[in-house]
């Protein structure tokens, strides 16, 4: 696979750019940036920016099949538009209130190919205190799936719907599990793959393409990674910033790749070294394409 030519969209830098999401029927690209409590909306041509401030930090975004997005938050899952001036509707509350005093939030998520959405966590203080949830979109119940992470990421569902993939940062490891759609039941975690802690790129967020290939950014590793289905590495490239974060596919023929970044912990630092790309949203031409992201049902 040839390398590929990445471009800047936008020119203004994220402080935590994540979950990227192509909406078809608008053809732009949304991002949230988390830490600046923000949402931004763009068409990959860079034209028909626009931003929309939050009262709370969105981990994630996935669309609605009613219209508007879903965000998992700080307190709780919102939904609405507010690009639109829609106040956000709270769906439900997060249910671990003990968690959420402590400064958790929830993270990485996205929907099955039947319109749940299943989301982690990220907890700052205590070491295997995150954990991953599923709300159900017809009653609006949410429920722990898997508990025992520290940075719940990656999130991706194979295209056969037999398997989910997904990672931990903080452990610097990706896992699948056996997945059952009908019932909306995930297996026991086994181990994928593992980075070496001398290392200091870790898994972050991931999408499958309609090869069964998953592809994943390495945090502070400025790479992103293809695996195939066996979970071999067939692809690797250096990007020109430290801290990508989220892959997606976007474009009217899902074939483009979209990644976006972070400022890490020393922004001035990371502008110094990457003064056109650091924070920025990259984009390039694919040579696979993606499949459609399922939007929530509910």
């Amino acid at each position: 696979m040839k390398e590929l030519r990445w471009a800047v969209l936008g020119d203004r830098p994220c402080r935590l750019g994540e979950s990227p999401r192509w909406h078809a029927g608008e053809e732009r690209i949304y991002w949230t940036d988390i830490d600046s409590r923000t949402l931004w909306r763009m068409h990959l041509d860079g034209s028909g920016a626009e931003r929309c401030d939050l009262e709370q930090k969105a981990g994630c975004l996935v669309l609605r099949e009613r219209g508007g997005l879903v965000l998992a938050m700080e307190d709780g899952i919102y939904a609405g538009d507010p690009f639109a001036g829609e106040r956000l509707e709270r769906l439900c509350a997060h249910p671990d209130p003990a968690f959420v005093a402590r400064g958790g939030r929830f993270n990485d998520g996205r929907c099955d190919a039947l319109g749940r959405l299943w989301v982690g966590t990220i907890d700052f203080e205590v070491r295997g205190g995150a954990a991953l949830y599923m709300l159900d979109p017809q009653t609006m119940q949410i429920e722990t799936v898997q508990e025992g992470f520290s940075t719940f990421n990656g999130l991706a569902f194979h295209p056969d719907a037999k398997e989910v993939w997904y990672a931990d940062s903080e452990q610097w490891s990706v896992y699948r599990s056996d997945f059952d759609l009908e019932r909306g039941a995930i297996g026991p975690r086994k181990p994928l793959h593992e980075w070496s802690r001398e290392q200091k790129g870790r898994p972050d967020g991931a999408v499958f393409d309609d090869e069964h290939c998953y592809w994943t950014v390495l945090y502070e590793g400025s790479s992103i990674v293809r695996f195939d289905s066996k979970g071999e590495i067939v692809f690797e490239q250096r990007l020109p910033l430290s801290f990508p974060t989220m892959p997606c596919f976007a474009g009217p023929d899902l074939d483009y790749l979209v990644v976006t970044s972070a400022l890490g912990d020393d922004p001035e630092a990371e502008l110094a070294r990457y003064p056109d790309h650091a924070g920025r949203v990259l984009v390039a031409q694919s040579p696979v394409v993606g499949l459609p992201e399922p939007a929530f049902a509910g």
